[in-house]
């Protein structure tokens, strides 16, 4: 996704559906546009497993681009001591951490 958002200027609406957690958080965090289903339930844990370096690149992506698009985390050293701590949110409290940027509107 980055290699075309960076290459191609790509923009990626990215949708948690139900149950968002571990990768499918640090993809829903790549998005341009980041947005969960009402009901859904948003979270992540410390990556595990695997080569370390490669673990450790990935949460170092994750955390610059929860940092550039919230409003609430201010600093790095804020988001990992919140994301050491697994966590599971509701779109409502994915929104006030600024994890997503809407709440899609149900039928």
């Amino acid at each position: 996704m980055k290699r075309y958002q960076d290459r191609d200027q790509v923009f990626f609406h990215t949708i948690a559906d139900k149950f968002c957690y571990s990768m499918c958080f640090a993809l829903l965090q790549q998005g341009d546009f980041r947005s969960a289903t009402p009901y859904s339930i948003v979270g992540t844990h410390r990556a595990a497993g695997g080569d370390p370096r490669v673990l450790r690149l990935i949460e170092r992506m994750l955390g610059v681009n929860v940092i550039n698009k919230s409003s609430y985390f201010k600093s790095n050293e804020q988001w990992v001591s919140f994301y050491w701590n697994d966590f599971f949110h509701s779109p409502e409290t994915s929104q006030a951490y600024g994890l997503i940027d809407e709440i899609e509107k149900g039928e």
